[in-house]
């Protein structure tokens, strides 16, 4: 009886065996060894002489095993990046006058306008404000600019690895500008027309169709890209191997009528020209090296899986630039299609779902259990509504980014009248984007931290195997159960508000104490909307008793109805020149109300609060 009772268990053991070691199999193990390889050279970074790496090359290709292929990967990149990273010393000299070519768009920063330019001595982050900000604003990636100017002082500290930065590159004067060669022109050409076709739509969702289709978003405003952040979102904004697959889908008539060398020189053109139409993005630069890749052994007769095809993408972009790996981006984007490629299938067969809507929910939670450990670190805990508003939002933008790269060409060379309604899908699909984001992020704040992510993907794990090995419907939930427990008991919720003063985002919160504390939120034109948007939400704070407005600048103004527009606000005090509507007097003497002390100091167009805190009794 005792050793018959063992056997039940040894069967399972064995069964579980069989079942990972089918699973192994069956997702190439052999592209991991090569990606840590060229992962773990990229970092380590040492100066490996050229005649050793030579030397590792001749024996990888006599010896022909896995294991010279690795160290001949891990010796290349390692080089590589020994070298990239001397490029990225301090520059000796403080004066610059030359030429510099737009390595990205301008983008509006603190009053002044900043892009990463191409220097002779190097890439630098440019910062123009004034006229010459004036004059930047309205250039483009591939440009060129004649540039009198300083490198900055502290310029080691805006240093960026992962875009080959040395600093930061202040312009005195701009002194004259082109618009480059012919395929800087025609590419920049193509873009503008799909933006200019998209002028028709509101300011808000016109800067959303940038992001969806172009990844450009530099016009959205902080609500709406805080609402993408609170709901999980936000890559929506960021161009990915999404977008490109869509490119695929929208050429897939052409290239099934055409032979195999036409329609891989085809592919190779419209994915370079899609690369560069979004400025070379990490995550588009993973992206069209796997479509490089498999159209590339399609076409030689040898397709591989998903996976290694990623590996090799991975592989092929850190041996050509080996400092892509501290990219946030590529990194994301690698793990996130990781995931999809491992888990999606998977987990879409064990949800008992329609299959539309049971793949795309796997999609969003293979995607989210692999980038959680990267993700959760650098920016904290992930919102449990991300799940639900990306199966919601999904379709929508799916259209959006389609639609964009067909009728949004179209609108963009006929008038504006036939643009906006060519765009009325357009408006219709960002409408419901915005709407399932604005929604996610008014549901009271809950997350996921790095304990919760793990016993996500112990769940999913437990599960699978258990309907794998066939055993009875009640075990994934007898095994889901005490794992969801514990994840609940993770979940991060709003911390309760100490009473004082609260720094946050330019502005500052006061918060009273006791059972009646008031909450009084002092902002500025260096307040910023969205990081005090998000802070205020993880406090779980949705109204504000009082904002006091310090001046009458456009930004402190344009703030208070931001705030407004996703808060209760009870009264708001500003400057007597102030443009604001619904003001409340501003008291002449001491107001205490809510155990907070309140005296403001007042001019014309400046209001000085001093607030402190009033004991309570007992």
């Amino acid at each position: 009886m005792i050793s018959g009772a063992k056997m039940p268990a040894e069967s399972d053991v064995r069964a579980i065996g069989r079942l990972v070691s089918r699973f192994v199999s069956g997702v190439e193990f052999r592209s991991i060894p090569a990606v840590a390889a060229a992962v773990i050279g990229s970092l380590v970074a040492l100066p490996v002489p050229m005649v050793v790496v030579v030397g590792a090359g001749i024996f990888a290709v006599w010896r022909r095993t896995l294991l010279s292929a690795v160290i001949l990967i891990a010796l290349v990149t390692s080089m590589g990046a020994s070298a990239a990273w001397s490029g990225l010393t301090p520059v000796d000299r403080v004066a610059f006058d030359g030429n510099a070519t737009l390595m990205s768009d301008p983008a509006s920063s603190f009053g002044s306008w900043r892009a990463r330019v191409r220097t002779s001595e190097g890439y630098f982050d440019l910062q123009a404000s004034g006229r010459n900000g004036a004059i930047l604003r309205q250039r483009q990636a591939g440009q060129r600019i004649m540039v009198k100017g300083r490198f900055d002082e502290g310029s080691p500290k805006f240093r960026d690895p992962s875009k080959h930065v040395r600093g930061r590159l202040i312009a005195d004067r701009i002194v004259s500008w082109n618009d480059g060669g012919a395929l800087v022109r025609f590419v920049n050409a193509i873009r503008s027309t799909v933006l200019s076709g998209a002028e028709s739509l509101p300011r808000d969702e016109r800067s959303l169709f940038g992001g969806f289709v172009l990844g450009d978003d530099r016009g959205a405003s902080e609500v709406v890209k805080d609402d993408f952040k609170a709901s999980g979102l936000s890559h929506l904004l960021v161009v990915s191997g999404q977008n490109l697959a869509f490119i695929m889908i929208v050429l897939g008539p052409l290239l099934s009528r055409i032979g195999l060398r036409l329609r891989f020189l085809v592919t190779i053109v419209a994915v370079v020209l899609f690369a560069a139409m979004t400025r070379f993005e990490p995550s588009i630069l993973r992206a069209s090296a796997m479509v490089c890749v498999a159209v590339f052994l399609s076409t030689a007769g040898r397709p591989i899986s998903g996976l290694r095809v990623l590996g090799l993408a991975v592989v092929g972009l850190l041996v050509i630039d080996p400092l892509l790996v501290h990219s946030v981006g590529f990194r994301l984007s690698v793990a996130a299609t990781a995931g999809i490629v491992l888990l999606s299938r998977r987990i879409a067969r064990w949800l008992p779902l329609p299959s539309f809507l049971s793949m795309s929910l796997a999609v969003t939670i293979s995607a989210q259990v692999f980038v959680a450990p990267l993700l959760i670190p650098m920016f904290g805990p992930m919102p449990l509504v991300a799940l639900p508003a990306n199966v919601l939002a999904g379709p929508a933008a799916a259209l959006v980014m389609m639609w964009g790269c067909t009728g949004g060409m179209v609108a963009g060379l006929v008038g504006p009248d036939l643009a906006s309604v060519l765009h009325l899908p357009t408006r219709l699909g960002l409408w419901w984007v915005m709407t399932v984001g604005r929604i996610g992020a008014s549901v009271p704040s809950a997350s996921v931290g790095l304990v919760g992510g793990a016993l996500i993907g112990i769940a999913l794990t437990a599960v699978g195997l258990v309907r794998r090995m066939g055993t009875r419907r009640w075990v994934p939930v007898a095994i889901a159960t005490p794992l969801a427990a514990v994840l609940l008991l993770s979940i991060s919720r709003p911390t309760a508000v100490a009473a004082g003063e609260h720094r946050i985002g330019g502005a500052s919160l006061w918060r009273g104490s006791g059972s009646n504390a008031a909450t009084v939120l002092v902002v500025s034109g260096a307040s910023q909307t969205g990081p005090l948007l998000a802070r205020l939400r993880s406090l779980g704070i949705s109204r504000i008793d009082l904002v006091i407005v310090r001046s009458v600048a456009p930004a402190a103004e344009r703030m208070v109805g931001e705030i407004g527009s996703r808060l209760e606000i009870g009264e708001v005090w500003a400057p007597t020149s102030s443009r604001l509507e619904s003001l409340s007097p501003v008291p002449e003497g001491p107001v205490i109300g809510g155990s907070l002390r309140i005296t403001v100091t007042r001019s014309d167009s400046t209001l000085e609060p001093s607030i402190a805190l009033v004991p309570t009794p007992g």
